[in-house]
């Protein structure tokens, strides 16, 4: 899959610290969500996400993580 460079530039961080890979999770209200995801069961606590709308990013943590999540899951 084609990860955006936005994308990378936002998770560049976590992944130069990590194990951890980019996975798109979906869109959700014209976002497309992405997430770092890792091969092993970790306790990272709240995920951070980044997504896309109209090429400006977007940064979502905590709570809304969960429930973006969620809501990417049921569909």
């Amino acid at each position: 899959m084609n990860i955006p460079d936005i994308i990378k530039e936002a998770f560049a961080y976590d992944i130069a610290n990590s194990e951890g890979y980019i996975e798109r999770l979906g869109v959700k209200d014209g976002v497309e969500w992405f997430v770092l995801s890792y091969d092993e069961d970790l306790e990272i606590g709240f995920p951070t996400l980044y997504g896309l709308k109209k090429g400006k990013l977007k940064e979502s943590y905590g709570f809304e993580s969960l429930d973006i999540i969620d809501s990417l899951a049921k569909n």
